[in-house]
């Protein structure tokens, strides 16, 4: 939240609502605009299905990005 404060503190605020809200904002568009370069650029007609895999991702990508940005890469094996 980038002040002080406990989870109840932002919840009763309405702080953690607006947060999450911006968050979901941002991966919706993103996901969005990924969306639309695909539905001119796929060879044959985009599916529903499709855009649902793409925002499915996109969240995917915006929890990695969220709580996982700079964390030691799991998927690498340790050579030691």
């Amino acid at each position: 939240m980038g002040k002080p404060g406990t989870a109840s503190e932002f919840t009763a605020s309405g702080a953690m609502h607006d947060a999450k809200e911006a968050w979901l904002e941002k991966v919706f568009s993103e996901s969005q605009g990924i969306w639309r370069w695909w539905q001119t650029t796929s060879k044959g007609k985009a599916k529903p299905s499709d855009k649902i895999e793409f925002e499915t991702i996109a969240l995917s990508d915006g929890v990695e990005e969220k709580f996982f940005h700079g964390a030691p890469d799991s998927n690498k094996k340790n050579n030691s």
